[in-house]
């Protein structure tokens, strides 16, 4: 709903003869998946800038993301569906500042599978299971970033670098099978989680990373 709404606003306040101005679509591959970008020029320098990602199955980035904690290895999972809005503002031939907001249906998620035994939090279980490790922030987040390449016009390559920022953000962990009813398990997975970002500045676990390069015609 709240994308909804900004859409409507930044629409309404968009100049009336934007079509005239330049119109393009691109389709991208990055850390929010596959997806598709359509840009509307408001100006020689502005772009209202909209665009959807899609996480498949097995995706090919998931493997490059390994992420081990005390030992253990976690598979990470990316948010299924990535929507964005936004604004690019072109300071100097293809290099553009970029600003707006993104929705996520899913928080970022790591998770592992116990067959043998499993360190957590310095105690050792050997209950099967799964452990999985949320960053809950929020759904709805304002991001910002730099850019190559204008959707607009033209033909050719585009990448977008940026990162969102989430006011709320937590790391929470839980387990479920056999593992879920161990003795300890919520103090053991409290301490853990707390590992997790033990060693890095607490600033991390509100952003969140936005990296796609794509390929986009523009007229």
């Amino acid at each position: 709903m709240k994308l909804r709404v900004l859409m409507a606003v930044l629409m309404t306040v968009a100049p009336l003869p934007v079509a005239g101005q330049g119109f393009g679509l691109g389709a991208h591959a990055g850390f929010n998946g596959f997806g598709a970008d359509a840009g509307v020029a408001l100006n020689s320098r502005v772009v209202l800038r909209g665009g959807v990602s899609v996480v498949p199955d097995d995706y090919f980035l998931t493997s490059l993301l390994p992420a081990d904690v005390s030992g253990v290895d976690y598979q990470v999972l990316l948010p299924q569906r990535t929507l964005r809005l936004g604004l690019d503002l072109h300071i100097l031939g293809p290099v553009r500042l970029m600003g707006g907001v993104i929705h996520r249906g899913q928080d970022l998620i790591a998770e592992a599978t116990v067959t043998q035994s499993i360190d957590l939090g310095g105690t050792t279980y050997t209950q099967s299971g799964t452990v999985q490790a949320t960053l809950d922030q929020n759904s709805l987040m304002p991001y910002g970033g730099i850019g190559f390449g204008n959707l607009s016009s033209g033909f050719g390559l585009y990448m977008d670098i940026g990162l969102a920022y989430s006011s709320e953000a937590a790391v929470v962990m839980n387990a479920s099978g056999e593992l879920a009813a161990a003795p300890g398990i919520d103090d053991a997975l409290q301490r853990e989680a707390d590992e997790f970002l033990s060693d890095a500045p607490a600033i991390l676990k509100h952003l969140y990373p936005m990296l796609q390069i794509g390929l986009k015609f523009g007229m």
